[in-house]
């Protein structure tokens, strides 16, 4: 989400009571961290931010409603954040004399000098909202933060780089990702490894990712593994599944859980190649078989759906049907054979490679 969008859903930090939750953890402290800038304007934030983690431990209601009608000072607004709110209202404990939670009657008329912003890191039941009448509060502005997709990661991903005060290539973004997957705590912490390692030349290229991640490495041999594999490329696939095993030792990735994963990338390969098939029997264009998969499973990636539709150039679908029960078997020699492991898997990539067009068709 751009700062305009965000300007445009927060009301400009004007508002009185916030409500921020959702399944980003890391979006949730840099929206606060946007809205407590916002609503300072300027002022000192030593002074008027007042922070309280209400699920951890026993808190003193009374040091949060001091708080929330202490007057700022050297600042227009004071900013009390209050985290978990789920486990302070939810338990219905911290009443007053009358019965009633002191704090959400001060939500239902809360002081123009103050704004408060109630977060809960994860998700929040329509009921909830309900039984604690946040959600007939007029003053409330609710926003949800739900979890990125892949075009957000990356927006979050250049902004954090900007933090950082450096720039990074988008093949070295879609090798963070496809290294360390999609949780910002970890691409946060593997970025601040990355701007070090490339200072001062302060970008990060696709190199550097290889370079600072030895498990980046056992993945990108993972994939032009499977690209030499369906290109029919025995010996450069045989090449790279021992290339494959020396960086697996160095980033100390297990071999068998290694050889489990390129069959778990061959099975996806082999599905997806032999639906696009289906699909072209169908008559169907390579964009409308793209939409198609990619409303199947929307984490495909358009280039990866072409590479299925490259690959299928090179079998039948006969020929896929009968790999795909050849992969169903070295699975099941994986588990109850002898042999080396590494010889099953060899034996396998030899017969994807050398695959006879003269089998039929199994029924």
């Amino acid at each position: 989400m751009t700062e305009a969008e965000l300007e445009k859903k927060l009301k400009g930090g004007t508002g009185l009571v916030y409500l921020i939750y959702g399944e980003e953890n890391l979006v949730i402290e840099d929206i606060v961290h946007w809205l407590t800038q916002k609503v300072l304007n300027g002022g000192v934030e030593d002074l008027n931010v007042d922070r309280f983690k209400l699920n951890e431990g026993k808190i003193d209601i009374e040091k949060v409603m001091e708080a929330m009608t202490l007057m700022p000072m050297l600042s227009e607004k004071r900013v009390v954040i209050l985290e978990g709110i789920s486990s302070f209202f939810g338990g219905k404990k911290k009443k007053d004399k009358g019965g009633e939670n002191p704090v959400l009657k001060w939500l239902q008329h809360p002081s123009e000098s103050h704004c408060v912003i109630l977060c809960e890191y994860g998700k929040l039941e329509d009921a909830f909202l309900k039984d604690l009448a946040l959600d007939q509060n007029p003053h409330l502005h609710p926003f949800c933060v739900n979890a990125l997709k892949e075009s957000e990661i990356k927006q979050w991903i250049q902004k954090e780089c900007k933090k950082l005060k450096v720039k990074i290539q988008d093949q070295a973004m879609d090798d963070l990702i496809d290294c360390v997957g999609e949780q910002l705590a970890i691409i946060r912490s593997t970025l601040e490894k990355l701007a070090l390692y490339v200072t001062p030349r302060l970008e990060i290229e696709a190199k550097d990712i290889k370079d600072v991640l030895p498990e980046a490495r056992v993945q990108t041999d993972l994939f032009e593994l499977i690209d030499f594999i369906f290109e029919r490329n025995a010996t450069q696939a045989l090449l790279k599944m021992h290339a494959l095993y020396e960086n697996a030792t160095m980033a100390r990735e297990s071999k068998d859980r290694l050889i489990f994963g390129t069959l778990s990338n061959l099975y996806q390969y082999l599905k997806n190649m032999i639906l696009c098939g289906v699909y072209q029997h169908q008559g169907l264009q390579e964009k409308d078989i793209i939409a198609t998969i990619k409303q199947r499973d929307f984490r495909q990636k358009d280039f990866v759906i072409r590479k299925y539709l490259r690959f299928l150039k090179n079998f039948r679908l006969d020929e896929l049907d009968i790999l795909f029960g050849e992969l169903v078997q070295t699975d099941l020699l994986l588990k109850s054979s002898k042999l080396d492991n590494d010889l099953i898997l060899e034996n396998l990539i030899l017969k994807i490679c050398n695959v006879s067009r003269n089998q039929t068709f199994r029924t």
